[in-house]
């Protein structure tokens, strides 16, 4: 059984945050919450303004942390790059409150720094070719890359990161 439609109403105005914590107020709230139909209806009640999240690391041997804007402390996001000696990049746009963290030669991930919460992406074509190819890839100078973000307009529900590829021509 659902919450009752007032307490729902009154949980899909809370922020993402707190939502984490009502979470465990009891089994019914929990699967309220974690439904992907009340996640849809609070997504629209909070609006598609910018988060008033920022995401934040000074270098790559620091761990991702996330800082509110207006409050003086920051909470760090466990991740499973923190050890690696990779720079992960951040997509320029975000979806949703949602961002790609990506690096052209691992997998990438989609990241919410509200929640905390990231799913890893399973490398596309071009990383498996330049994984393949090394260090000689770059060599070949075939073209610039940048990885987009966005929302799948069919599906509404799915989100899809989408690689930019621009190509040179043979220089004469």
């Amino acid at each position: 059984m659902a919450a009752p439609r007032r307490g729902r109403a009154i949980l899909e105005r809370l922020p993402a945050r707190s939502l984490l914590r009502f979470k465990s107020v009891s089994k019914q709230w929990r699967s309220t919450i974690q439904s992907r139909r009340f996640q849809e209806r609070q997504l629209k009640q909070s609006g598609r303004g910018d988060p008033d999240v920022l995401m934040v690391s000074a270098s790559t041997d620091e761990s991702l942390r996330t800082l509110v804007l207006g409050s003086s402390s920051s909470v760090k996001i466990p991740t499973p790059w923190e050890k690696a000696a990779r720079q992960y990049l951040v997509s320029n746009n975000r979806c949703d409150g949602l961002v790609c963290l990506y690096h052209p030669l691992e997998s990438g991930y989609v990241v919410n720094p509200a929640t905390r919460w990231y799913h890893p992406l399973p490398p596309c074509q071009l990383q498996q070719l330049m994984i393949s190819q090394g260090e000689s890839y770059f060599k070949l100078e075939h073209g610039l890359f940048k990885l987009g973000f966005g929302k799948d307009i069919i599906s509404s529900s799915t989100y899809k990161p989408v690689w930019a590829i621009q190509l040179f021509r043979d220089r004469p």
